[in-house]
């Protein structure tokens, strides 16, 4: 790399202000002398930038691999540290190596995971129909349930262990509904009920209940989390299937008829959060929604 100066400052490696029994700081890259060149290099300039003294030594050789006092790039939580800038930049891998680090910084920022309601091919989609036999009164699922995959990833960069929690909604008018975040504005929900979530080896996914105080947060003076509803834990670009009653859509009555004639769709939500610090904190929410929609069968008559 570019010639630069010697640390002043040792980082405190052995720091762990969470108290997650992990080290606060991690270096990335750290300085050595790379080539046995330093007895040619005895002008003043490069002694000064730390290349090499008259005695041929390079303080980066005597000490390789040396995070504590070599270190050129190393990160605490979202904040980066470069060595970068003492000199220009010139050679190309300094430079992807300058700008890697950016993109780190820009990683470390606590973020919301994404989250997408998946097809078989691992293509995002947005809706999905149920087979309705409007002749036979009756949804040709013989399960009556409806199923779809979803991934949640999560792109932070943290020193605190993570876990990304998943809660399902479904859109409501009743007084008693709830408001979540949605993009500016918000949404009127109810949790969604009777669900499974089940991994990629079909091992269903346990749901965690809310109780009163656990874990609870607040956004915009309201509860995060609403007493009574649940949670499920996944990993991060794991893909997971949720399967729920299709009576929870409302779309069709008792007798399984449509309940009104305008009623062709209805939401559901997936919200995604990632909770890190040992749980005392967490990222904003990323919700994602799916119509459900009955698809009547052709009349051949």
């Amino acid at each position: 790399v570019a010639a630069t100066h010697y640390q002043w400052l040792q980082p405190n490696m052995e720091l762990d202000k969470d108290g997650d029994g992990k080290n606060d700081i991690v270096v990335w890259y750290c300085l050595s002398d790379l080539s046995d060149n330093a007895k040619t290099r005895k002008t003043q300039t490069e002694r000064n930038n730390g290349r090499g003294n008259d005695n041929g030594v390079n303080l980066y050789n005597v000490s390789p691999k040396d995070v504590v006092n070599n270190y050129y790039i190393y990160s605490m939580g979202n904040v980066t540290y470069s060595g970068a800038g003492h000199t220009e930049p010139t050679g190309m891998a300094e430079k992807k190596l300058f700008v890697n680090t950016m993109v780190a910084a820009y990683n470390a920022g606590t973020k919301a995971p994404s989250v997408f309601f998946r097809d078989d091919n691992g293509n995002t989609i947005d809706s999905v129909y149920m087979m309705y036999d409007a002749a036979n009164k009756m949804i040709l699922d013989r399960s009556n349930k409806i199923q779809v995959d979803f991934k949640a990833t999560d792109y932070n960069i943290l020193s605190s262990a993570t876990e990304i929690r998943v809660e399902f909604f479904k859109e409501s008018t009743d007084a008693d509904a709830m408001e979540i975040a949605y993009g500016k504005g918000t949404l009127k929900v109810k949790p969604l009920t009777g669900l499974t979530v089940t991994n990629s080896a079909k091992a269903e996914v346990g749901a965690h209940v809310i109780a009163g105080g656990d874990n609870h947060f607040t956004e915009g003076g309201k509860d995060y989390y609403v007493t009574g509803t649940s949670y499920y834990s996944v990993t991060s670009d794991g893909v997971y299937t949720l399967a729920f009653p299709a009576s929870e859509m409302g779309l069709f009555s008792g007798s399984g008829k449509m309940t009104l004639n305008d009623q062709d769709a209805a939401t559901i939500y997936i919200r995604a959060t990632t909770v890190y610090d040992n749980g005392a904190k967490r990222t904003e929410g990323a919700v994602k929604s799916l119509t459900v929609s009955a698809a009547e069968l052709f009349d051949l008559d």
